[in-house]
């Protein structure tokens, strides 16, 4: 039915009579208006109307359920223009109002106009099933499937008809005469997977879209975007657990098809599961594909979600077996800053660590030499140089020679430049930071990289007391795109407004920018000192919030997660109503993560979508404190029966 796009209201299947008896009982009908509930209500079609006000009169008096009203507009339309949607229209007000005398005849009538179209006698049956008589209704959907003509768009029209009237089991049957019909030449397994969806069929749905993709692999992209969607409202997990164990059982069946592999890595990207992404794709790269593509693309894709254990064993696998071929300096680069990523999670490496990380960095780079591609890695050595080696002139310099490399894009000299400007802030000359943070800023006045070094610069003048300036600076990066970086100017800018105003805070301002600067140049001990005089000493419990948030930092910093765990639980539970509070919970989320505490996690996650659910945290908390209550789902077990002793 082409105006039927959807319907809005379900149609009844089920005619409710006094004392409770079923539609598909023998009792006589009491004649009593049907409420909108009980009757399908088409979305408005856009047909033409010889008298389209008195259409749209038709149509509000039928949305409205004054179905004598609309019967009467309809009627009059249907017999001056005997279209589909007049007598749509005309045979659900007449349902409406249970006239099915009238709307038998109405219905025998179209028919008899239009006696190759099933849809006519479909409608037929569902009056015969809507007044009791159900074995009567059926016996003409049975005839209308066996007649009904061998083409696909006839065999469709059927179904979709079913479907309509809420006979999803008729639908599939037509589906099945129509595969028998056409002798193979169409399967249906697209229209009847999206049935198997719509009925939560959900094992056969996913068989049947395997199916799809496998016989033509041009309808893969088509397929997942499919099973994308149902996964997307897939809350409690069973619809992706029932398609992994489909795809290991495909795998384990047929272990030389790389299909089911390639799927079963395209849904554990879709799951986030980086690890299992890798153990597949490199279990087909030793088995069928040998080129190490799968691997690589599953590497990169970690490194992105910043997933860097997983994309550190994936691109070692490939330097370990693509020596001297094309992928191997992708690999080689990919692998080093993934390796330095994880070593710079480590709060104190010891010297072999530090050696270590050290000799891989300048193998690397000397390996690769200067290109686009060895970027990344050069500026992790001179990160190295300056952060754990104490050689920061080391690490400026190696900066400053790559800022003079053509070969290298504007984008990658702007990020160098950033990380110039730290090295120079580190090295206590904020002047020459400044110029640099200005020049990226200047030459990219619309662009995140533009907002991210105006946020630096600004947060460079408050740690050397230019208030007014960063304050101008920070209001202007509230609007910012990044909501992360929007937050964190407004988080700023609403501390100095709030801090700078009187003569009494402003000492106290001072020491703490300068602690902060501190802290910035991993002068922790001098840093931590400071708050906790700062701590003790301040005339104003003003500060006192963003003290704890401070220490609790620094305790981070300094490997002390129980005693920065304390802190941050201190500052939401005196301050509930501070800027920081859900920015202390996700510091301790991130705390009990490390420490591998689900539970932990789950109650951090909950508290913010509870108590902060305005919190920028709160899209991620959600999707975190999801993925915990699935997988508690999911390790359920049923407790074995006591047995006689």
């Amino acid at each position: 039915m082409a105006f039927l796009k959807q319907f809005a209201i379900l149609g009844f299947c089920i005619l409710l009579f006094g004392g409770g008896s079923t539609a598909y009982g023998q009792e006589k009908p009491v004649k009593k208006t049907i409420t909108g509930s009980q009757i399908y209500k088409p979305y408005n079609p856009p047909a033409p109307s010889k008298n389209p006000n008195q259409l749209n009169l038709g149509l509000q008096y039928y949305r409205e359920q004054a179905y004598e009203k609309s019967a009467t507009v309809f009627e009059e339309l249907y017999e001056k223009t005997p279209n589909h949607t007049h007598y749509t229209y005309y045979l659900y007000s007449l349902i409406g109002l249970r006239d099915y005398k009238k709307a038998e005849r109405l219905i025998k009538k179209q028919r008899k106009h239009h006696p190759d179209k099933e849809r006519y006698l479909i409608d037929l049956g569902y009056l015969y099933v809507t007044r009791g008589e159900t074995q009567k209704g059926h016996k003409v959907y049975r005839k209308a499937i066996d007649q009904v003509a061998p083409n696909k768009r006839a065999i469709k029209n059927l179904a979709n008809a079913f479907v309509g009237k809420r006979e999803d089991e008729l639908a599939l049957a037509t589906y099945e005469r129509g595969k028998t019909l056409l002798e193979g030449s169409y399967g249906f397994e697209e229209e009847l997977a999206s049935l198997y969806g719509k009925m939560q069929q959900y094992e056969k749905m996913i068989t049947t879209y395997l199916a799809l993709a496998a016989n033509d692999l041009s309808k893969v992209k088509h397929v997942q975007g499919r099973l994308q969607y149902y996964l997307s409202m897939d809350s409690e997990g069973a619809l992706r657990k029932a398609l992994h164990t489909q795809l290991i059982k495909q795998i384990q069946h047929e272990p030389n098809n790389r299909f089911y592999g390639d799927f079963l890595i395209w849904l554990s990207l879709q799951e986030k599961d980086f690890e299992m992404a890798f153990t597949q794709a490199k279990a087909l790269d030793k088995r069928i594909d040998k080129t190490g593509d799968e691997v690589f693309n599953v590497a990169v894709l970690s490194s992105k979600a910043l997933q860097f254990e997983v994309a550190e064993k994936a691109f070692e696998y490939l330097l370990s077996r693509y020596k001297g071929e094309a992928i191997y300096p992708l690999s080689l680069s990919g692998y080093t800053h993934a390796r330095f990523i994880n070593f710079k999670q480590i709060a104190t490496p010891d010297h072999n660590e530090i050696r270590a990380i050290k000799t891989q960095l300048e193998k690397a780079t000397s390996t690769l030499g200067v290109q686009p591609l060895s970027a990344v890695n050069f500026r992790d050595l001179a990160e190295f140089y300056a952060y754990y080696d104490h050689h920061t002139e080391e690490g400026i310099s190696l900066l400053d020679s790559l800022l003079k490399i053509p070969a290298l894009s504007p984008s990658i000299k702007h990020e160098i430049k950033l990380d110039l400007a730290n090295l120079y802030l580190y090295a206590g000359d904020p002047w020459e930071a400044t110029l640099l943070l200005s020049q990226v800023e200047k030459e990219n006045k619309n662009e995140p990289i533009g907002h991210e070094a105006k946020l630096r610069n600004a947060r460079l003048s408050y740690y050397i007391g230019e208030y007014g300036w960063a304050e101008g600076q920070l209001n202007i990066l509230k609007a910012a795109t990044s909501k992360l970086i929007a937050n964190d100017a407004m988080n700023l800018y609403l501390f100095i407004h709030d801090h700078k105003g009187t003569d009494s805070l402003s000492p106290i301002l001072d020491a703490f920018a300068s602690t902060e600067l501190l802290i910035f140049r991993r002068e922790y001990a001098r840093a931590e000192k400071r708050l906790d005089s700062l701590y003790r000493h301040a005339p104003s419990q003003d500060l006192t919030d963003y003290i704890l948030f401070k220490q609790g930092e620094v305790a981070t910093l300094t490997q002390q997660d129980a005693r920065a765990d304390s802190l941050y639980e201190q500052l939401y539970t005196l301050f509930p109503e501070s800027l920081l509070a859900d920015d202390a919970l996700i510091k301790q989320i991130a705390i009990a993560k490390r420490a591998a505490d689900e539970q932990r996690v789950a109650a951090l996650n909950k508290k913010i979508l509870f108590d902060y659910p305005a919190s920028i945290f709160a899209i991620e908390a959600r999707e975190d404190f999801r993925s915990y209550m699935q997988k508690q789902e999911e390790e359920k077990y049923v407790p074995l029966p006591h047995t006689k002793q």
